[in-house]
């Protein structure tokens, strides 16, 4: 499905397509289509959203570029810094349950059954007969999904997950354990790392004898001067901590 999204900006009026790049971060490229929270509407809905409605999306979409933002800035100063975990330091980041290949067969599962859930509806099946089969706690229990709280009751929110058959087929297609496995791991070394990045500004901190909120200010600012991070839309804003960066 092909969407546009056609905006006036005072007297300035520019489309968002799936194509245009709306932010830059080093040799990091981001398009609409990649934070863009109405890929899942027809181009009809956009032209009745209501501009409240427009205005949630682009401060989702925003905060969506400021995570990527953050992601790879984080990961350039890992690179820069040359912060690594010691094999004691990456077993002790990953909580126990997260090793255990039962709790992670399980979170495979359940995100495999949403995914197919979806998949279902989107084909044309009742959505509550869906919800019943695949994702009610009897249906769960069924599968052997026990250690897991899912306090969701209906397919709406899973809808949201997964709009278009392209999306819940891509997400059956990445649902596997080892990936599960891999994402988990990842997750929780990135927090680890991100602690010692913590510490290396604690310590300009208190050498420059400045706050850590000031260092942590100018420790990001100065690296998204040496990355070059740039936001080329006019619909979103920098993160605050970056509306000095040159």
């Amino acid at each position: 499905m092909t969407y546009v999204l056609i905006l006036t900006l005072g007297a300035m009026t520019f489309q968002l397509t799936p194509d245009t790049i709306v932010a830059r971060i080093g040799p990091r490229v981001v398009r609409y289509s990649e934070i863009s929270c109405n890929r899942f509407l027809t181009r009809g809905n956009l032209n009745r959203a209501t501009q409240t409605q427009d205005e949630d999306c682009r401060r989702a979409e925003e905060n969506q570029i400021h995570q990527i933002i953050g992601s790879e800035l984080s990961a350039a100063a890992i690179k820069k810094y040359h912060l690594t975990l010691t094999a004691r330091e990456e077993a002790d980041a990953i909580p126990a349950k997260y090793r255990n290949d039962k709790y992670v067969r399980q979170i495979t599962e359940l995100n495999r059954s949403q995914a197919r859930a979806a998949l279902r509806v989107l084909h044309g099946e009742d959505r509550q007969r869906v919800f019943d089969e695949e994702l009610s706690e009897q249906a769960l229990k069924q599968k052997g999904i026990t250690e897991i709280h899912f306090p969701v009751t209906s397919m709406e929110p899973i809808l949201q997950l997964f709009p278009t058959v392209e999306d819940a087929e891509h997400a059956l297609a990445q649902f596997t354990e080892e990936k599960t496995k891999g994402k988990l791991t990842e997750t929780f070394i990135q927090e680890a790392l991100g602690l010692k990045i913590r510490a290396l500004i604690e310590e300009r901190a208190s050498t420059r004898g400045v706050s850590f909120a000031e260092a942590k200010t100018q420790f990001w600012l100065d690296l998204a001067n040496e990355v070059k991070v740039e936001i080329t839309s006019p619909r979103y804003q920098p993160p605050p901590f970056l509306r000095g960066a040159k």
